[in-house]
């Protein structure tokens, strides 16, 4: 009896931690309305911190350079990625095992070791805004390919061509392929 009031009170401090992890950033974003820097109350509106961030041009610069590598980071990574996944899918070449291999490890290794390597080889490469782009790409490019290659119809349907693959979408896959 004892240990279950115990548990009971134990998951209700948890959800209450949680629902607090989830929801403080929330009242902190309010807290940016405030006229007061340090959070004073009591609380009186304004926009004047947002007015001046308007007028910071290093982090507009910023925050254009981000938008710039995001964009071309999925135009590059959806090319690589889908062109990979492609090429894996319905081709037996020499050499496909390892290519698997080479791309998964952006999945499976931590952040921490993969910004450290990464770190390490910009180093010889040199540091800006492409060398940041180079590393988006690795990092992106091997969650495409994994994906496309997951996708349901495409496992049922290897050794067929595209067309038997499109036709067998709508009238289900297993009654397509059985009737040829």
């Amino acid at each position: 009896m004892a240990t279950t009031r115990i548990l009971e009170w134990l998951g209700r401090l948890y959800v209450g931690l949680l629902l607090a992890f989830l929801y403080l950033p929330i009242i902190m974003a309010l807290m940016s309305f405030n006229v007061s820097p340090f959070y004073q109350l009591p609380f009186e509106w304004t926009t004047e911190w947002y007015a001046s961030l308007w007028q910071n041009d290093q982090l507009i610069a910023a925050t254009w350079n981000s938008i710039e590598i995001a964009v071309i980071t999925t135009i590059i990574s959806t090319v690589l990625g889908s062109a990979a996944s492609l090429a894996l899918f319905r081709h037996e070449f020499r050499g496909k095992k390892f290519l698997q291999a080479l791309l998964f490890p952006p999945i499976a290794i931590p952040w921490l070791i993969t910004g450290t390597a990464m770190l390490i080889f910009f180093f010889g490469v040199g540091r800006g805004l492409f060398a940041i782009l180079l590393g988006h790409v690795a990092l992106a490019r091997g969650r495409l390919g994994r994906a496309a290659r997951a996708h349901p119809h495409c496992r049922r349907c290897r050794g067929h061509g595209f067309r038997q693959c499109q036709h067998a979408r709508g009238a289900g896959v297993e009654a397509h392929l059985r009737r040829q």
